[in-house]
């Protein structure tokens, strides 16, 4: 409550780190200079050596990556990693 005895609104996200606490709909793409939408999510099994890039995550995870289609498009991983990209049921493989 301020000065004034009124309630101030919160906004949407408001006091949130980049993109914890927000829905999927409003999450920009990770990569700094990047201002596209999130459609994706890259997280990392470091003891695999494996980095999966699915859809985008119903909530954002400290440990995960939101990327837009065009960084996702692009996104490799070390010699002697494996990159698993799911495909949906009834989808055509890559």
């Amino acid at each position: 409550m301020g000065r004034d005895g009124r309630v101030a609104a919160r906004q949407p996200g408001a006091g949130a780190i980049r993109g914890y606490g927000v829905g999927m709909r409003s999450r920009p793409c990770c990569r700094i200079t990047c201002s596209r939408r999130a459609e994706f999510t890259l997280t990392f099994d470091y003891r695999d050596r494996m980095a999966a890039l699915g859809p985008l995550a119903f909530r954002a995870e400290p440990h995960s990556y939101d990327l837009c289609a065009f960084h996702a498009a692009r996104t490799s991983v070390p010699e002697g990693w494996t990159l698993v990209k799911p495909v949906p049921i009834g989808g055509a493989p890559a």
